[in-house]
């Protein structure tokens, strides 16, 4: 999207609100509100001033569920190496 001329708001603009408006219900994704379901990635750094701090995530809330990147990392390793042939 960065090669096509989006800028940093535009990409992630794309990525959360418009996607949300294909969700159902309509009017409960997209955006961080009162009323709202959000699945949440925090990142170490702005991504409006780079959209490559995209990769430096902090962890992510999923379900009301605080994930650190640290631990998504170590379950990730763990479902390599089990499934690793």
């Amino acid at each position: 999207m960065k090669d096509a001329g989006l800028t940093p708001y535009e990409i992630l603009r794309t990525g959360t609100e418009q996607v949300a408006r294909y969700m159902e219900p309509w009017g409960k994704f997209g955006m961080v509100k009162e009323g709202y379901s959000a699945d949440l990635l925090l990142l170490n750094e702005n991504p409006l001033k780079d959209i490559t701090h995209i990769k430096n995530q902090a962890g992510v809330m999923v379900g009301g569920r605080w994930y650190t990147k640290a631990w998504i990392d170590s379950e990730l390793e763990a479902l390599e190496t089990k499934h690793k042939r």
